[in-house]
């Protein structure tokens, strides 16, 4: 029999097995004094099948690695060549895990009783200006993801004409259904529905909204919904903040946020200043996905010239982890006496009054306190 036209194939498979456990460190005004070099170690707790425990190094790996507290995972138990995703983050008294005070790796155990881990975590200035250390106690959470692969060879085999699935997705052209979409929503083509925007005119396909928004959904198909579909108009949004909307409803990608730097708004970071209006109509419409996305990004653009802006809109839109984040950002240093200077801090007092206990509570420095209500109160008498 002739084998020449015979093909093979076979299957990879790869998944990974998680899991987690909390560290719950008490008495860190003492162990801090612990030399370089010395850790505490946690119970051990099983992961994928291999034994596991945290070490707690309060003054770094050694008297040459970098100051403050390191943490890495010790495998226990026989293993060799373990490959496993390792991440650490302190958690707050609600069990919230940190956004800021984390950190992530793919690593390799090659043997029993193999470290890996992260020195420099924190300093312990950073730790007790936080709101995770509380009661000179604090937690940390370590995940593991254990990597299981596996191949498979295929029973049988055919000739190029039966081909199987396998072999003939090997050919297939990625999929370009995003990029037809957007070139539908650039052309207009078929579209039945107009927005006004700041007098700026929008054509789009009122499927298609409402197909990705229940917002939309009812505005155009509920028994109240808009009855005239041209000339829309849509209030307290920027047509650019628009614009980019709909790319992201037509094609499920979020363009670069800094190539629409038009908001008119002086602010240094035009990117986090967009994903700001961007959460915002997000939330309006109900995309959820879309609000997550702005959320993520605006947790690596929190300074000082923004954290004021983005803790009001965490607040009124309901973005927990943001907000969380913010509040651990002023409560860092002298964070807050130089946010307090800013436009956007008397905006945030004005706009969520609540706002003023809850930093209240993270504040330690009496004379930030001071400036704090004074500013408060002053905030107030002009509202």
């Amino acid at each position: 029999m002739n084998q020449a036209g015979m093909i093979s194939t076979s299957v990879s498979t790869t998944t990974m097995i998680s899991g987690s456990h909390l560290f719950n460190i008490s008495g860190h005004s003492i162990t801090k004094e612990l030399p370089a070099g010395k850790c505490i170690m946690s119970s051990p707790f099983v992961v994928g099948g291999y034994q596991w425990a945290i070490m707690y190094y309060p003054n770094g790996l050694n008297s040459y690695d970098q100051p403050g507290i390191a943490f890495t995972l010790e495998l226990q138990s026989e293993g060799s060549g373990v490959e496993a995703r390792l991440e650490f983050c302190l958690v707050d008294s609600h069990g919230r895990p940190s956004d800021i005070h984390k950190a992530s790796s793919f690593c390799e155990f090659g043997y029993v009783s193999c470290n890996r881990g992260f020195s420099g975590f924190i300093t312990h200035e950073e730790l007790e200006e936080s709101w995770y250390l509380r009661n000179d106690s604090f937690v940390v959470k370590c995940t593991v993801g254990i990597l299981d692969s596996s191949v498979v060879e295929a029973s049988g085999c055919g000739t190029p004409g039966n081909a199987n699935d396998t072999h003939q997705a090997e050919h297939l052209p990625p999929s370009d259904l995003h990029e037809q979409l957007r070139k539908l929503l650039e052309s207009g083509e078929g579209a039945d529905v107009e927005f006004n925007v700041d007098g700026q005119i929008f054509s789009a396909h009122r499927c298609i909204l409402a197909a990705r928004s229940p917002v939309f959904h009812a505005q155009f198909f509920g028994p109240i919904g808009e009855k005239n579909f041209h000339n829309i108009e849509v209030e307290d949004m920027e047509a650019v903040v628009f614009k980019v909307l709909l790319q992201y409803l037509y094609t499920d990608v979020l363009p670069d946020l800094n190539e629409f730097g038009s908001i008119q708004i002086k602010e240094t970071s035009a990117s986090a200043i967009m994903a700001q209006h961007l959460l915002a109509a997000a939330d309006r419409y109900s995309i959820e996905r879309l609000k997550m996305i702005c959320e993520e990004k605006l947790l690596g653009t929190i300074s000082i010239d923004t954290v004021a802006t983005t803790l009001a809109l965490a607040e009124q839109h309901g973005c927990g982890r943001l907000n969380e984040a913010c509040i651990e950002f002023l409560s860092r240093g002298g964070n807050l006496k130089e946010v307090m200077d800013t436009d956007g801090f008397g905006h945030l007092m004005l706009s969520c009054p609540s706002m003023f206990n809850l930093i209240l509570a993270n504040i330690n420095d009496p004379n930030v306190l001071r400036d704090l209500v004074i500013r408060f109160s002053k905030t107030s008498i002009k509202s």
